[in-house]
């Protein structure tokens, strides 16, 4: 019976992801589409690339997912997905993704603004199960931030214990105290639907934190009704940052 619920629940987390990826094509091709309509000339985002991208990035969800289910045949399932860690620079897997976060922003009549370092910082990653972390986050902001909000993403590092820190904030309807206590609990009761009635399972930040901490790194929340929620996840860099 725990094997069979353990399967379930792995699904159940990879359908929500892969939600989110499908929320992001379905974007993007509709931005496109307009600026199809529009003939614009010398389109400063290469949408097919984007598209392109995020297709590629759900079909290994899929993968991940299927190679999961064949594992559970001979073995019982681990309560953690099973990461390849290398050494990537997070500011230029950052900067690829930024385009497209402002892209599905602008769809929503949202703003998005970012900051990022001059230099590589590199920390050891699955450039895979860290597109789920970062797109839960995004799509989050998304979900919760009205038309005219603001969602901003911020990359530092905390030199006294070399730690490179993630940040994605907004501006939207925030989080009460009451329901911050309990928003990584798995299908928490803090689950709500979108400000546009997106669905919601409850299992976007359980995976969201496990996934950080099989990164070997940590995750927190400050939010504030009608004022914005910020999340920060904080991730050892792989070299002294000077």
């Amino acid at each position: 019976m725990k094997h069979n619920q353990n399967i379930n629940t792995q699904g159940h987390q990879y359908m929500h992801d892969l939600r989110n990826v499908i929320g992001s094509i379905l974007s993007l091709s509709d931005l496109y589409s307009r600026e199809v309509k529009r003939k614009v000339v010398g389109l400063s985002v290469n949408y097919p690339d984007l598209i392109r991208s995020q297709c590629q990035q759900a079909r290994k969800l899929m993968d991940c997912f299927c190679e999961e289910q064949q594992n559970d045949e001979v073995r019982l399932p681990s309560p953690a997905t099973k990461l390849e860690l290398r050494p990537h620079d997070l500011v230029a897997y950052l900067a690829e993704k930024i385009v497209l976060f402002r892209a599905t922003a602008a769809q929503h009549c949202l703003r998005f603004s970012s900051v990022l370092p001059d230099r590589a910082l590199i920390v050891n990653m699955d450039s895979v199960q860290f597109d789920r972390i970062l797109l839960n986050l995004f799509s989050n902001a998304v979900k919760f931030t009205p038309e005219g909000g603001s969602i901003n993403l911020e990359l530092s590092t905390e030199r006294r214990n070399n730690q490179v820190c993630l940040r994605m904030s907004d501006t939207g309807i925030g989080i009460s105290p009451a329901m911050l206590r309990y928003l990584f609990l798995q299908f928490t009761v803090a689950s709500r639907p979108g400000l546009r009635n997106e669905p919601s399972q409850g299992l976007g930040l359980y995976t969201l934190r496990q996934l950080v901490s099989q990164h070997g790194g940590t995750i927190s929340v400050a939010s504030q009704l009608n004022q914005g929620t910020s999340f920060e996840i904080q991730l050892p860099a792989l070299q002294r940052q000077n």
